[in-house]
This record gives structure tokens, sequence and C-alpha cells, in this order.
């Protein structure tokens, strides 16, 4: 009896999740069905655009509208969107500044600079941070320089948009596909997790594997308050 407590107790203990970072409401990115016959929609789903291509190519500016419309919610209460068809409004003018191309949003840049145009254009106290995690393996940012910078967004208020080009052995994720992420744990076995925001459900990844297995990279932005 003893020799199996032991054996629960210690897969329990491999299994424990410390929180490192996290944002401070992630309800705040729940968006309910107006007719109450759905289930609320965690921040953007890209099928909720009008047409097939924007819903093909949409993770971009879907992303980049959870950034802003909680942006928008800790800046100034009261001007965000907070009702569902204001909030797919919100995704169509998003559109306009990330706008997908014939390789969707691939760059970091091409999301930030978008965030940054909106900002601007609706005279917001915020502007975007990028971290880019490169093709080529020796310019990479180490483990600890990302969970730095994940952690800085996470920690002063901000979803981090992420920006998986290739997914490695992750296969929870799509390849060339943006998500928003909410929180980072580690795992008492050294497992980097994160929880995401995707297709409008909250998951939980395996982001270490991602850093140490993808062959393309991607990239992290954030919004930080001016």
């Amino acid at each position: 009896m003893s020799q199996i407590s032991d054996a629960e107790s210690a897969a329990c203990a491999k299994t424990e999740s410390v929180r490192i970072a996290g944002i401070n409401h992630p309800e705040a990115l729940l968006h309910p069905d107006e007719t109450g016959k759905e289930p609320a929609v965690l921040g953007c789903d890209q099928n909720m655009y009008r047409n097939p291509f924007q819903q093909q190519a949409g993770c971009g500016p879907c992303t980049a509208t959870n950034l802003l419309d909680y942006a928008m919610q800790q800046c100034l209460p009261g001007v965000h969107a907070l009702h569902m068809p204001d909030f797919i409004e919100m995704m169509h003018q998003v559109w306009h500044y990330v706008t997908p191309g014939f390789m969707g949003v691939h760059q970091t840049r091409q999301l930030a600079d978008g965030i940054d145009r909106y900002a601007i254009d609706h005279k917001l106290p915020f502007l975007s941070v990028r971290l880019d995690f490169p093709v080529r393996r020796k310019k990479r940012p180490s483990m600890e320089a990302v969970i730095r910078f994940l952690s800085e967004g996470l920690n002063g208020d901000s979803p981090v948009a992420f920006l998986n080009l290739s997914n490695g052995k992750l296969k929870e994720l799509e390849s060339w596909h943006w998500v928003t992420i909410t929180a980072l744990y580690r795992q008492s076995d050294g497992t980097l997790q994160a929880d995401i925001a995707n297709y409008g459900t909250m998951a939980r990844i395996d982001l270490g594997t991602w850093l140490g297995g993808t062959r393309l990279g991607g990239g992290f932005v954030y919004c930080r308050k001016t």
C-alpha cells in the first residue's frame, strides 16, 4: 500500500504546474452569444469573418483583435467591443490594418505595425512590442529570453500574439498560424507550457517543445501601455 501511495504521489508531483505569468482578466476575452443558445467564444474565431478567404487567412487579424480589444478594456473601460456584433465589427476593422497577403501575415512586423496604426488612428495609449524567433537557429533567442519576453507582456496585462510558422513536434497546433497566449506555466519536470486562445476556445500547449523543434520559427507580439 505504501509503495502505491508513493508512486501516486510521485506522479502527481511530476505533473504539478506553477504559473509563471498571465493576464489579470482572462475572462475579459469571453464574448457571450447574444441569443444564449451557443457557448461563449474565447477571443476571436476567424470563422466569424464574413467571406471564405477571411475565414481561411484570418488568424493574424483575429489575434490582433484579441490584443487590441483586451488592451482597450484595460485602458479605456466601456470603449471596447463588449457585445458579439460589436466584436465581429471590430474584427473587420482590424482586417484593414492587419491584412493577410499571398503568404498571410507571416511576419511579426506585419502584425505589430498594424496594431500600432490602429492605436494611432483611434488615439489609444499603447504600442506593440515584438520578439522574432528566426529560421536560423544561431540567431534565435534563448528559452530564458523568450520566457522573459512573454512574462513582461503577460504580467504587464497584455495577451501575447504567437506566430507559429512550423509546429515541429507540437501536434496540437497547425503550422503557419497565429494564436493568443494568455498564461505561462512551468511544470515540475521543467516542461514549459502556455494557455492559448485558438478558434474561440482555450487549450494548453507544450511551448518548450515548439521552441526546441520548430523549423521555420515565428515570434511573439504584445501591447505595452504608453
